[in-house]
């Protein structure tokens, strides 16, 4: 079938305050009208959002049982050398989180464990047959990495056991959640505006190292130096990048500090990664650590099985590291292979379906893999715009995953029918679930009934944001420097979009297979700029509007100006501008 290719551009008025704003700072419009746009109204809170300091950190004990937590830590575990198990999760926020603390403990002379479920053979969560396995004799304390908040039942039989627990975790919980005898270190229990809300698994196992630090200082267990939890900090940004947490509050304070880390890091694992995604010299982006190490710490756990990624992150070796590096590389190309391979299927299953009345898509099939299941899903989302679940089945029992839009809260929908699943879990945008193969008949137009009362397939329309007009002409290198001031960018503070209208087409040619490169011209002045998955046949005209980010070049040591395009309305196509609802 054809893709619905309509969309809407959104563009932000000036507003007077934007005005205001940049005047107090003293700083171009650009940046005032940018820093208006993401919610920052004030001086001082653009000052703080500007400069991210890790001195503007909460204190850790503001996380619902965080000393209850570290109490229970100490004395099973650390006064009475108890051993401790570090419970994780397979992708690069739960691996991230499990190597931190792993090395946290490493340092400070006390022994743990770790042990990672196999997305195949086990699932997400705590398994019960593996804490039914567990020793007490040798374990004395489970602590859960960003796992655990709704594995009641396992973790209540690690504590029949007269083995201890203790929960961090960043996942959604229900409202009525009982009162559990083990500690839940989640920030889903605090207010949204709390500045904690966004920080995901890795970033939760960070702050409980924090109070952990502070408690063993304060009963004088350091006799010598104290281990430097900065050191930790690039392990923290990529697992927060790579589970796309948005990029504010305190969240926005640990991935900037993190990247700083990242660049300079001594870890052998991570310094592998970086050669092997060509980032051993230069800057260090989101963009980088989202497309570039995220997906290689990912895809062990999609398309093998994750131990090699702890295996990197902790080992002390350089060369054991390469060669694991370069696993990971390869496992990474097969992830691509399998992604591929799979959307394909799928597309051909879409051809002929009429979309116009559909609010939601579910697919499924025998054997397919289910490592990408959630990437797939993903792509299809974001290509048709509607919340998407990808299924598998095998020996009568099914494995699923989703990805929706902003406009539907998947986590929030499925939770009317979750009669349906065996196991179900994940948050706003993204879910994972189990069912019997025979229900999933029936999970088709249940799916569809609950979404379609929060939207219409009319009101399903992607949109893009724009900050503001800027013609091309007025591109000024010196402002444009100062957007560096807005890093790191992400989920919650995106790039800058801006439009530029009436730009003419002097050239273009296809690079990569599917991009295509032009030289473009508005006023006196003249860009090169980049057009992902655009192709040729669609820009025969002379003439375009465009969305576009600036980018910084380095063309034989000189700075140039070159456009990384967003948006771009094609041949034929007649896209709308609205101002912002509400503004």
């Amino acid at each position: 079938m054809e893709v619905n290719r309509k969309r809407i551009w959104e563009l932000a008025p000036l507003d007077p305050g934007a005005m205001s704003l940049c005047k107090a700072l003293n700083l171009p419009l650009v940046i005032g009208a940018i820093l208006w746009n993401r919610g920052i109204r004030s001086a001082s809170k653009a000052r703080e959002f500007m400069r991210p300091r890790l001195s503007d950190i909460l204190d850790p004990m503001v996380l619902p049982d965080m000393e209850k937590a570290i109490n229970l830590i100490f004395t099973k575990a650390i006064k009475n050398n108890g051993g401790i198990l570090i419970y994780g999760d397979y992708d690069a926020d739960g691996l991230t989180a499990t190597a931190l603390l792993c090395r946290f403990f490493r340092e400070i002379g006390v022994q743990a464990s770790y042990y990672i479920p196999s997305r195949f053979k086990e699932g997400y969560g705590v398994n019960r047959a593996f804490i039914n396995g567990l020793d007490p004799e040798r374990y004395a304390l489970v602590i859960t990495v960003d796992c655990g908040s709704l594995d009641w039942e396992a973790l209540s039989l690690a504590k029949s056991k007269g083995i201890e627990v203790v929960v961090t975790d960043h996942h959604l919980l229900p409202k009525d959640i009982p009162a559990l005898p083990w500690p839940i270190i989640n920030p889903k229990r605090l207010p949204p505006d709390s500045g904690l809300w966004e920080i995901s698994g890795v970033g939760v196992a960070f702050y409980l190292a924090i109070a952990l630090r502070r408690l063993l200082r304060e009963k004088g267990f350091f006799k010598s130096k104290e281990p430097q939890l900065k050191d930790l900090l690039d392990l923290v940004a990529i697992g927060m990048v790579a589970d796309r947490v948005k990029v504010v509050d305190q969240a926005r304070v640990l991935i900037s500090s993190g990247i700083s880390q990242l660049r300079k890091t001594k870890n052998p694992g991570l310094l592998s990664l970086k050669e092997v995604c060509s980032l051993s010299q230069g800057p260090i982006t989101t963009d980088d650590i989202g497309f570039r190490l995220g997906p290689r710490l990912n895809a062990p756990g999609r398309v093998h099985e994750p131990g090699i990624v702890m295996e990197a992150l902790l080992t002390q070796e350089e060369e054991h590291a390469r060669k694991l590096a370069i696993t990971m590389d390869a496992l990474n190309s097969k992830r691509k292979s399998l992604e591929d391979s799979l959307v394909g299927e799928v597309e051909e299953k879409i051809q002929g379906l009429c979309l116009s009345g559909l609010c939601s898509m579910v697919f499924s099939g025998t054997d397919w893999h289910q490592g990408v299941l959630g990437l797939v899903a993903s792509r299809l989302s974001s290509k048709y715009y509607r919340p998407v679940l990808m299924i598998t089945c095998l020996n009568g029992r099914a494995k699923g995953s989703g990805r929706s839009i902003p406009e539907v809260d998947l986590f929030d929908a499925m939770t009317e029918i979750r009669h349906f699943f065996e196991r179900f879990g994940g948050h706003r945008m993204a879910v994972g679930f189990s069912l019997t193969d025979e229900k999933i008949h029936e999970l088709k137009p249940a799916l569809e009934e609950v979404i379609s009362k929060r939207v219409s397939p009319q009101s399903l329309v992607p949109k893009v944001s724009i900050d503001m007009c800027l013609d091309l002409d007025q591109l000024k290198i010196e402002e444009l420097k100062l957007l560096s001031l807005l890093e790191p960018f992400g989920e919650g503070n995106p790039e800058p979009v801006f439009l530029a209208r009436g730009v003419e087409i002097l050239t273009k040619k296809v690079v990569g297979g599917e991009h295509l490169k032009m030289i473009v011209r508005q006023g006196n002045r003249v860009f090169e700029a980049i057009a992902f998955g655009v192709s040729e046949s669609e820009m025969k005209m002379a003439r375009t509007d465009l969305l576009y980010t600036p980018i910084m070049d380095l063309y034989k040591g000189h700075e140039m100006i070159g456009l990384k395009i967003v948006d771009i309305v094609k041949e034929g196509e007649s896209v709308p501008i609205l101002k912002y609802p509400g503004s």
